[in-house]
Formats: C-alpha cells, structure tokens, sequence
C-alpha cells in the first residue's frame, strides 16, 4: 500500500509557535528528501486579506484547505499554520481533508506566557477567542515544556507512526 502524502496542520494561538514549528518541522522533512510546502497564516492573509468574522474565518480556511490539497494531490508535504480558532473552521479541515492525509495538531500553551510572547499586540486588544479543539483526531504538544525542537521531533514522530500504520 502507497504511504498518503500528509497534510500537517498546525493550530493554536497567536504567539504559540505555530511558524516556528512549521518551519522546523519543513526543514527536517526536507533534509530526509521529502517535497514540502509552508502555508502560514501571515503570509497567505498578505495575498488573500479577509476579515475575522466566523464566516471569514471558515471561508479563509476553506480557500486554505483548497490549496494545500492541490499541493499534496501532487505529492507535496503541505504544513499549514493556522490559528483556526473556531469549531466550525476545524471541522471544516476535517471535512475537506482526507483524514488519511490529516495530521492534526493543537500546539498549546497557557495564556499569561502567550501574552508575554506576544509581538503582535493581538491579546492586547482583546482577540483571544478559541475554541480548544477536541477529538481523537488531535494531537497536542505543550509548547511551553517543549523547546521548538522538541516540539518538532513530536510532531515528526507521530507523522512517521502515522505514516506506517497507513
């Protein structure tokens, strides 16, 4: 049976270490020869700008989800960095990925160390809804014990368990 090339999907709020991790996590992937492309949330809301309403949020992620599945359809390892705070917008990952495809992950850490992190004044303006996702499909990592790198090599792990029991 042919290995599914993986759609990892970073989540989590601001300042968590989402872009962090996402480029560790393309470097190390690189490094074994694998094709990847980074999807960051900064850089996708510079070309496409929308608003922060729930529905922008869903449409966004949608167009997001479209894109990466093109990529990976062609054989490419996609990271995607993406708050995606709402529910509807996870499960709007779950719905349009193929959950073979989908490692999910929820990159945690408590609120008072995201303020302390915080570069772009986001909490002090007050935006910190987020729905904690829930479900089996979630893979957590604390990112406050977890130095960058640790973090990766979880993430790395658990594609690699997951790519062996496919």
């Amino acid at each position: 049976m042919m290995i599914p090339t993986p759609i990892i999907w970073l989540m989590g709020l601001s300042a968590v270490g989402k872009t962090t991790t996402a480029n560790f996590i393309a470097k190390e992937l690189e490094s074994g020869g694998e094709k990847v492309h980074l999807l960051d949330g900064d850089d996708i809301r510079k070309v496409f700008p929308t608003g922060f309403t729930k529905d922008d949020i869903v449409a966004h992620i949608r167009r997001v989800i479209y894109i990466a599945n093109i990529l990976n359809n062609h054989n490419i390892i996609v990271v995607a960095s993406f708050i995606t705070a709402c529910k509807e917008a996870q499960q709007i990952v779950r719905e349009m990925i193929n959950p073979e495809r989908l490692l999910f992950v929820h990159l945690d850490c408590p609120l008072d160390e995201l303020k302390k992190r915080d570069t772009k004044g986001i909490y002090k303006k007050g935006h910190i809804k987020f729905d904690s996702p829930e479900g089996a499909d979630i893979f957590c990592v604390d990112t406050l014990r977890n130095s960058p790198m640790n973090v990766c090599r979880k993430i790395i792990l658990k594609l690699k368990e997951t790519r062996e029991e496919a």
